[in-house]
């Protein structure tokens, strides 16, 4: 995936990925906010370009541990979507 610098980006986390977390994390009591919270500052630095790579996991249901979305593709989807329900 390419990342543009001043793009604005929608990112959608998995909760089965942050439970996948908190059970791997089980020798240190953290809550489930404080792992979300490092998970989306991964993800942030990622698209700011502090990090060159990311791990994005697929769950054992099929479904993918997160997902980018550009601003602009989520509009024209919302879009589209709108004009299925208006006819």
């Amino acid at each position: 995936m390419k990342i543009h610098k001043g793009r604005q980006y929608i990112v959608t986390v998995n909760s089965e990925y942050i439970r996948y977390l908190y059970e791997q994390q089980t020798g240190e009591k953290k809550s489930q906010i404080e792992i979300l919270s490092a998970v989306v500052d991964t993800i942030d630095d990622f698209l700011e370009g502090n990090i060159k790579r990311i791990i994005r996991f697929i769950m054992s249901d099929g479904s993918p541990s997160f997902t980018i979305t550009p601003l602009v593709q989520h509009n024209l989807q919302e879009r589209r979507k709108a004009k299925r329900r208006k006819r």
